[in-house]
């Protein structure tokens, strides 16, 4: 059994639905074109998909099984061994096991991570902001780069932070005011 953790916040759902790849306003063409690439990791969700099925879903549905630890190939085709890691990771999670990715499956599958990747991110008590320093601040510099922000991981909360953290913010349709409050944290954490 994988060890996971559903996100079930509705906020994060409503965050999610809220992304726009046109509404991203980078610097650098890179930075769109990473910006761009992680706003599709997430296709949009119109019919479950089962064995046979092809198309982005699918590679999604791949990816994020491989993130979790179901060892499935990520070609965009749900073949045999989709189907047996969709039937296992269903059974992980106390879902339906039908090997169909239905709604529930799908965002379950979004919203999952590992639990030792979630054990081991510092306790979020209060709002990080320019100034700070720490452990806290190098966990949102590495998730800034994971998500396609370029940013110095240093621990020290500078300029370069800030404007990241704006622009993050901005991209997920948050109040941009640059501080890492709750609900930025767990966006950028979950890569939503």
């Amino acid at each position: 059994m994988k060890k996971m953790t559903t996100v079930t916040m509705t906020g994060i759902f409503v965050l999610a639905a809220n992304f726009s790849p046109t509404a991203i306003g980078f610097a650098s063409e890179k930075d769109q074109q990473s910006a761009q690439e992680q706003s599709n990791d997430f296709p949009e969700f119109q019919e479950p998909v089962t064995i046979g099925d092809e198309g982005e879903v699918v590679e999604m549905v791949q990816t994020q099984l491989t993130r979790l630890g179901y060892d499935t190939s990520v070609d965009g085709i749900f073949g045999q061994v989709t189907l047996t890691n969709v039937k296992e990771f269903q059974r992980d999670s106390s879902l339906t096991v039908d090997g169909i990715v239905d709604v529930l499956t799908y965002q379950t599958l979004l919203y999952s991570i590992e639990e030792d990747y979630q054990n081991n991110l510092p306790n979020f008590d209060h709002p990080v902001m320019i100034g700070d320093e720490g452990e806290i601040v190098e966990v949102i510099q590495k998730q800034l780069n994971e998500v396609g922000y370029t940013t110095a991981v240093d621990g020290v909360f500078g300029q370069e932070t800030l404007n990241n953290v704006t622009a993050f913010q901005e991209y997920a349709s948050l109040k941009q005011d640059g501080i890492v409050e709750a609900l930025t944290y767990q966006a950028l954490m979950y890569n939503i």
